[in-house]
């Protein structure tokens, strides 16, 4: 398979994948994937796209395998429902010699989540590890961080954790994303940066509703540190180092997702604590919000392990079992208290 070496490829062409199209081709020629062939051509007219002025090294392509098969470094930026699909679709065009790194927050399982089953960490599957079981591409990574992309398209400062196992991923994607607005970390602890932006979403839900209700900062900082306690304990048992939540993955990205009113997932905590159920906001909303899904996870996660996690409890109850958000306020406080930090 031959390549075009100054070529990068951006499969998803959502708000996310857009931003990161945008950063890509300050750097390099890129090809921008979405299955909509109208979008396509609408993006390559109007140089425009979500709102964002499209840089001129950015063509818009609707034809998977011709994407696919004409760069070596490939980015994936789509909703992880999506993945099962798509992965059998890039199967027969990919290359062991490829790169993928995905900017997915979000993961699967190997058990129906919405069924009366137990749920373990043999259970999960991340995004990285679903590429490497079902195709012949070995060198993959994630990129993870407070990277919202209305903030990216206007140019703001920001920085992104790029986490492989082999130094080629990381050097590789950071040629290509570095720019003097946005700064590229490395770690080769996959798990955990992935992990630590999948797990923020459920917090950023319960800061929505925090904002809904009209609770100061005080109340957010409770609900920051003490929800990044109880992704810490997630992480634990599905394999993660701790210390890469306190990185910009980690506390960066948590921060950011639950103050910011660009975060869908603190939308949807918002619109919650507005009286809207959950089935009439995510069939409004025009891209996924990750955290809901990663909510039934968590709490999954937590019966099956034990693990002391009463925001997220609370949080379920909400949610999906018709608690009152005051009633789980009034829960959360009456919980006993234990040490302030127990997971370092």
């Amino acid at each position: 398979m031959s390549f075009q070496k100054n070529k990068v490829a951006i499969i998803g062409a959502g708000t996310f994948g857009t931003a990161i199209a945008n950063i890509v081709a300050q750097n390099t020629e890129v090809l921008l994937y979405s299955r909509n062939e109208e979008v396509c051509k609408s993006i390559n007219e109007t140089r425009n796209h979500h709102g964002a002025l499209m840089h001129n090294n950015i063509v818009a392509n609707s034809h998977l395998a011709d994407v696919i098969t004409s760069c070596e470094l490939l980015f994936f930026t789509i909703p992880s429902q999506s993945y099962m699909g798509f992965i059998k679709e890039i199967q027969p065009y990919v290359s062991p010699s490829q790169i993928i790194i995905h900017g997915t927050k979000g993961v699967l399982t190997r058990v129906d989540i919405d069924a009366d089953e137990r749920l373990d960490a043999d259970g999960i599957v991340t995004i990285s590890n679903l590429i490497l079981d079902t195709t012949c591409v070995v060198k993959v990574g994630c990129i993870s961080g407070p990277n919202l992309a209305k903030e990216l398209y206007d140019g703001y400062p920001a920085a992104t954790v790029l986490a492989s196992k082999y130094d080629q991923v990381i050097k590789q994607g950071e040629a290509v994303l570095k720019t003097n607005q946005f700064m590229v970390f490395g770690s080769y602890d996959i798990t955990g940066v992935e992990l630590s932006g999948v797990l923020k979403n459920v917090i950023s839900i319960a800061s929505g509703m925090v904002t809904g209700l009209g609770y100061g900062d005080n109340t957010r900082a409770l609900l920051i540190s003490r929800g990044l306690l109880e992704m810490t304990r997630i992480a634990e048992v599905l394999g993660a180092e701790p210390k890469s939540f306190f990185g910009l993955a980690g506390i960066g990205d948590l921060i950011a997702t639950c103050v910011s009113k660009y975060s869908r997932n603190h939308t949807v905590g918002l619109r919650l604590s507005q009286g809207e159920t959950i089935q009439e906001i995510l069939a409004t909303m025009t891209e996924p919000a990750e955290g809901v899904n990663t909510l039934k996870v968590c709490f999954k996660l937590s019966k099956t392990y034990k693990l002391h996690t009463p925001i997220i409890d609370a949080l379920y109850d909400i949610v999906f079992q018709n608690l009152s958000i005051k009633q789980g306020l009034v829960r959360l406080m009456s919980f006993p208290r234990s040490k302030d930090v127990d997971f370092v």
